[in-house]
């Protein structure tokens, strides 16, 4: 698979997923949003609302919460 090779060999800190459904076929588990407790190749997981139109169930406040979390993760892993 493209995705766990380009892991494997860019070995990123933080991998965020753009939707459940994407990280639940990518990994064949179901999941939440959020932080996940399993890491991939090394790398913590995020998981974020889907961002597309098609996702209508999503407020925008609620993945503009989501994008927060992701970004302080992003930040503190850089502290």
């Amino acid at each position: 698979m493209l995705l766990a090779q380009k892991l494997e060999e860019h070995r990123p800190r933080i991998v965020a997923f753009n939707g459940k459904m994407t990280y639940e076929k990518f990994t064949g588990r179901p999941c939440k949003l959020g932080l996940q407790k399993e890491e991939l190749y090394g790398a913590m997981v995020f998981v974020l609302p889907s961002t597309s139109g098609q996702n209508g169930g999503a407020e925008l406040a609620v993945k503009m919460r989501y994008m927060k979390k992701l970004a302080a993760l992003v930040k503190q892993q850089r502290d």
